[in-house]
């Protein structure tokens, strides 16, 4: 039986229950891999791209593809390959990206790909933003403590799935894509300032006329209960 793994993470974008939310695939096996790359052929464009390696050592863990167009993200587990079933999936997936003419989006170099077939959207200039503080302005919250976490253990959690599916997708987001998390962060925003515009229609409701502001001073407004002590 499959244990069921408390899941803290939560994207509206995997929200099942949501109009349009992007499914994410598991591929535990490497021809479940090239069935989702059939499935996603029909589709030109650019595939938005990460990799998860195994903590301690070069060896990869995970490929993650996102296809926007189809609304499915392929999570690719690779941690069991030798070096040349490996370098299959390579050469497939390039081959894949260059049949739809596009490019694989990734944040930040992966050597694993050759770099004709990739995108690198890391800013260059200056001191860049790390991955988890771009995502943070579209909505999506990456938490650090999965960045670490095993992505070679024999079953995934959900959090591990949904956190590296969303590194995959935030990237369509950082070229000004839409994602339900940016939805989500802009009704907090909308909240925010109707709290702000309630209480200060409670300030205003306390007593408070309003007024100008003339250089000496306010003028025409004040408390006019409390205008019998500065008569």
């Amino acid at each position: 039986m499959r244990r069921h793994w408390p899941c803290h993470l939560r994207y509206p974008s995997f929200d099942r229950t949501r109009r349009g939310f992007y499914d994410i695939v598991v591929a535990e096996h490497t021809r479940e891999g090239f069935d989702w790359l059939r499935h996603v052929s029909q589709y030109n464009g650019s595939l938005y791209c990460d990799i998860e390696s195994i903590i301690g050592s070069n060896r990869l863990a995970l490929i993650t593809l996102c296809c926007i167009q189809s609304r499915s993200i392929l999570l690719w587990r690779v941690h069991r390959l030798d070096s040349r079933r490996l370098a299959i999936v390579k050469a497939e997936i390039e081959r894949f990206i260059y049949r739809r003419r596009g490019v694989l989006v990734v944040f930040g170099p992966e050597s694993f790909f050759s770099e004709e077939y990739t995108d690198n959207i890391k800013p260059r200039r200056g001191n860049p933003p790390s991955l988890l503080n771009m995502a943070k302005d579209v909505g999506a919250i990456l938490d650090k403590k999965e960045t670490l976490s095993d992505f070679g253990a024999r079953v995934l959690r959900r959090d591990q799935i949904e956190y590296a599916a969303m590194d995959a997708l935030v990237l369509y987001a950082l070229e000004g894509g839409w994602i339900e998390e940016r939805r989500e962060r802009r009704l907090e925003y909308i909240d925010s300032l109707i709290s702000l515009q309630e209480e200060g229609a409670g300030y205003q409701e306390d007593g408070y006329q309003g007024g100008e502001y003339h250089g000496g001073g306010f003028q025409g407004g004040g408390y006019e209960e409390d205008s019998q002590y500065y008569d």
